[in-house]
């Protein structure tokens, strides 16, 4: 994307330096409102494979459970610290951008992507806009533009 000169903004899985940094700041007092409940921070981290160190907005949000690590469904263990002076416990995200914005503003971003993503999933898995190919490009692209027809006239109906 920076060779494009692209902006970017996505999600950073918790490999062990992800987890790392988020240690490093877990007890920082330069947390500040990222808007829904949710706290954030900026700060740099440069992983392997990447030639150099990128910003992070860091973002943590105290769950109101008392775990420390729960079983997601793919059986991937959910992250989380505890600040055993308040015995609070969080849950992380951390996000990557190359974009100026404050940490309301990227995290405010990075919700509303996650909204727009919504229409794309319901046309894949509930209207089958993925469920069909063949070797002929011009029914692939007939078959696709009636079901985004049918979906716009179905989205304007239930409006």
């Amino acid at each position: 994307m920076e060779s494009r000169q692209q902006p970017y903004l996505f999600k950073l899985r918790q490999s062990p330096r992800v987890k790392r940094l988020l240690q490093q700041v877990f007890t920082g007092r330069d947390w500040v409102d990222a808007g829904q409940g949710w706290e954030g921070r900026e700060d740099t981290i440069q992983l392997a494979g990447w030639a150099q160190s990128r910003r992070v907005v860091i973002l943590r949000r105290l769950l109101k459970e008392n775990l420390i690590a729960t079983q997601e469904q793919r059986g991937q263990l959910a992250f989380a610290f505890v600040d055993r002076r308040q015995t609070k416990v969080y849950e992380y995200a951390v996000l990557v951008t190359d974009l100026s914005e404050g940490v309301l503003s990227i995290a405010q971003l990075y919700r509303d992507r996650a909204d727009a993503e919504n229409g794309f999933n319901e046309l894949k898995n509930q209207w089958g806009w993925d469920g069909y190919t063949t070797r002929d490009l011009a029914r692939c692209r007939l078959s696709a533009r009636a079901v985004g027809l049918v979906y716009n006239w179905w989205s304007w109906y239930t409006r």
